[in-house]
Parts: structure tokens; sequence; C-alpha cells
């Protein structure tokens, strides 16, 4: 609504069996840093599946809209 608008990035690295199946993940998805607040979004982390077949998820995921990332874009 006010038109601001902010950079994001991110880096993830995947990996998958020789036939394409899916192992894990791990880095960013999305990194917002905002002048004066610093990190107002992060979507980062480690997921995949163990040696048993059970899924995992380690890291920080935050909402797609944070207080911070909103108070950032308002000002």
């Amino acid at each position: 609504m006010t038109g601001a608008s902010l950079s994001a990035g991110g880096v993830r690295v995947i990996v998958l069996t020789p036939t394409g199946q899916f192992v894990s993940s791990t880095g960013t998805n999305v990194h917002v840093v905002a002048p004066g607040f610093g990190t107002v979004q992060l979507a980062a982390g480690h997921s995949g599946f163990d040696d048993e077949g059970n899924f995992f998820e380690h890291g920080r995921q935050d909402e797609p809209l944070t207080a911070r990332l909103c108070e950032a874009l308002a000002t």
C-alpha cells in the first residue's frame, strides 16, 4: 500500500539421487534485510529425509509477513 519495496535474496542447495529423487535441501529460501531494521524475514535451514526415510526440518522459517517486515515497508 505504501509503494515501498525491499530486495530479497537466497541460495539453496538441493541434493538429489542419480535418479532424481529428493534427498535434502539446505540454505536460504529468502532473506530480507532492511536498512535500520536488520533481518526482517528469513526462511532458511536444512530439510530432507534421514536414512530411515523420515522427513526432517531444522532452521528458521518465518511467516511470509512478519511484523518487522510490515514495519520496514511502512516507513
